[in-house]
């Protein structure tokens, strides 16, 4: 921790001192503001100046920080104060037992910086977000650099904490904050587009911390969709020609579906995994749900019915349990809905009010993979066209 009371009881903060001052000050007595156990002010080389409990501590903030955490928290802190910002490093809460990384005020708002680079517990995340919430401080996750997983160019792999640490941008569009203290920039994932439970497609920019405004981080960049293009149509051609390991229940699930149906997995309509906004909601991949959904409320039907909805909805309640599928979000939009309007791009529906649509033709699955590689550039082509 960077943070501790003196024998006056005043606070000392390791980051507003120069290091040759703190070595003045390194043999005086300091106490931790939560057990009220003395600490030792540690003044090294290798690592940044800070406090540590002793060995015996059974303080709740004797836990440790790895350096790469604390160097972070620490370029942050005098980052923020750069721009001008006021703010506050490693603030305690007693009411609820909790240390922010660095507390600031922006824009009349309270906000609590959280600097993520280890795993964490999503009952422990959940804690510590309602608990901001409580206080009126508006919690904001910036992940660790270390925890960013490149699969390709354009595409990440998630796991749910990082998908809890999703924020949205001044477009009101999602995305994704890191940090590295080791090369000192920040990196922005926005445009997301997950394909699986863990694989997200969106675009990767990069800014240098010396560089960076505070407002910066909310911008929308804009997002070259040609990637995706590219990307996801690689993905789709994958799943046609290397057949879907049965791996757990969901996938068998579906095949049985579809063999009931008379479709082949590789053969699946193209109006089926398409990339869709807001996905990032539920822990379900595309391909899955759009699968139950446009066999059982569209390829089934007849053109010239109507379809809601609150009937999309109800056929994939039936197959799955959602209410265990959406992930807490700070926005009501749903996949479901932008799949039914990604449809009318492709005059598979057509719009007739507000969350009804009426069946204009049926796609049948294709006959071959060639068929079936075609029809999915075309579909996605005309479809991103449409977003662009």
């Amino acid at each position: 921790m960077l943070q501790a009371f003196s024998q006056s009881h005043r606070l000392l903060n390791t980051a507003a001192y120069p290091r040759d001052e703190l070595l003045k000050k390194k043999h005086e007595s300091y106490f931790c503001p939560e057990c009220k156990e003395e600490v030792i002010l540690k003044v090294g080389h290798k690592n940044i100046p800070h406090f540590a409990h002793k060995k015996t501590s059974t303080c709740i903030l004797h836990q440790g920080e790895s350096k790469y955490h604390e160097q972070g928290k620490y370029q942050l802190y005098q980052w923020l104060q750069k721009n001008k910002i006021p703010t506050e490093l490693e603030v305690y809460f007693p009411e609820t037992r909790q240390r922010a990384d660095i507390i600031f005020n922006f824009k009349q708002r309270k906000w609590a910086l959280e600097y993520q680079c280890s795993s964490l517990p999503m009952s422990v995340w959940k804690q510590r977000t309602q608990s901001y919430r409580e206080l009126g401080i508006l919690p904001f996750w910036i992940l660790g650099g270390n925890r960013l997983k490149m699969v390709k160019e354009g595409v990440l792999r998630l796991d749910e904490l990082d998908y809890h640490a999703i924020h949205l941008n001044q477009a009101r569009q999602p995305q994704l904050i890191y940090y590295c203290s080791s090369s000192q920039r920040f990196a922005q994932f926005s445009h997301l587009y997950p394909s699986s439970a863990s694989e997200v497609h969106g675009f990767l920019s990069y800014i240098k911390l010396e560089n960076a405004q505070f407002t910066q981080l909310f911008k929308q960049e804009t997002f070259p969709y040609s990637m995706l293009l590219n990307n996801w149509q690689k993905q789709k051609e994958n799943r046609r020609l290397i057949p879907i390991n049965e791996n757990n229940k969901e996938i068998r699930n579906w095949k049985k579906f579809l063999y009931a149906h008379g479709i082949s997995p590789l053969l699946i309509p193209s109006s089926i995994d398409l990339p869709v906004p807001h996905q990032w909601r539920i822990k379900i991949p595309p391909f899955l749900w759009q699968t139950y959904l446009y066999v059982s409320l569209i390829m089934m039907k007849s053109p010239g019915t109507l379809i809601t909805l609150s009937m999309a909805k109800a056929i994939l309640r039936s197959f799955f349990p959602m209410e265990e599928k959406i992930l807490y979000s700070i926005t009501n939009h749903d996949p479901f809905h932008s799949y039914l309007e990604g449809l009318c791009y492709l005059n598979i529906l057509s719009p007739v009010q507000e969350e009804c649509y009426m069946i204009q033709k049926i796609e049948a699955p294709p006959r071959g993979i060639e068929e079936a590689l075609h029809r999915d550039q075309e579909f996605l082509a005309l479809l991103l066209e449409k977003w662009q």
